[in-house]
């Protein structure tokens, strides 16, 4: 499943999810199939070896694989960024993979947010949205999990020419990098776990309403963000480090 979204579904205000997203469900009928099928992967691989995961090792060892692939994830914002024409954001994005990288021995230790460089999100999918693909129906991705159609089609650009793991050239080293990557995110979950169960009498429904409203929220965040980074260049160097 697609736990970093989920993950951050998770987290979406639990008064809010009684908000109704049914017109934005067209496929209602294929969602649900592929909802059942992810339901079933997750619950016979996904959890059992995630659960494995956190037992085994510490919670130290966790956040610093955690901050890691997080760092690895940096990348690919900052090139979104400059995809939307946030030059601000994505120098800072820049400068944080940098510093991360090195002042935080291979991006294990989080040291930009410090420096006043924090996280921040962007993806292909608010790429799109940013420049006029704005509307677009919920769509379930097989063993993926919930998304959009623009969504989904930005996932691919993403995973193919933005993100990191297409440019290492040794394959073992990157599906066990992506694998890895999947395992501790799922691990994330864990906690969240029963709650989610526990939220609503129809899952998929909880699923596809906190999905949309945590997404269009990003969104509306995004559009704010590019407003601020549109004043930021106007006033400011593009290059957070650089006075001229």
């Amino acid at each position: 499943m697609k736990v970093k979204c989920l993950l951050g579904t998770i987290g979406v205000t639990f008064m809010m999810i009684h908000v109704s997203y049914a017109d934005d469900d067209p496929y209602q009928t294929y969602n649900r199939h592929a909802f059942a099928m992810n339901q079933q992967v997750d619950k016979a691989i996904l959890r059992p070896v995630a659960t494995v995961y956190k037992d085994i090792l510490p919670n130290y060892a966790r956040r610093r694989l955690s901050v890691f692939f997080a760092n690895l994830g940096t990348l690919p914002i900052a090139a979104n960024d400059f995809l939307e024409a946030k030059f601000y954001e994505g120098s800072c994005n820049l400068w944080r993979f940098f510093f991360n990288s090195t002042l935080g021995i291979a991006g294990l230790y989080d040291v930009a947010t410090s420096m006043g460089l924090p996280e921040t999100t962007a993806d292909f999918g608010m790429t799109l949205a940013q420049w006029g693909y704005n509307d677009s129906h919920y769509l379930v991705i097989p063993l993926l999990g919930p998304s959009t159609v623009r969504d989904a089609m930005g996932l691919g650009v993403s995973q193919m020419t933005l993100s990191v793991y297409p440019y290492i050239d040794d394959v073992s080293v990157r599906n066990s990098l992506e694998v890895t990557n999947l395992i501790q995110s799922r691990a994330q979950l864990l906690d969240f776990q029963a709650l989610s169960d526990q939220a609503s009498v129809d899952p998929y429904i909880f699923e596809r309403n906190a999905y949309l409203q945590r997404r269009n929220y990003l969104l509306m965040q995004n559009i704010a963000h590019y407003q601020s980074s549109s004043t930021n260049s106007m006033s400011q160097s593009q290059d957070p480090f650089i006075d001229e």
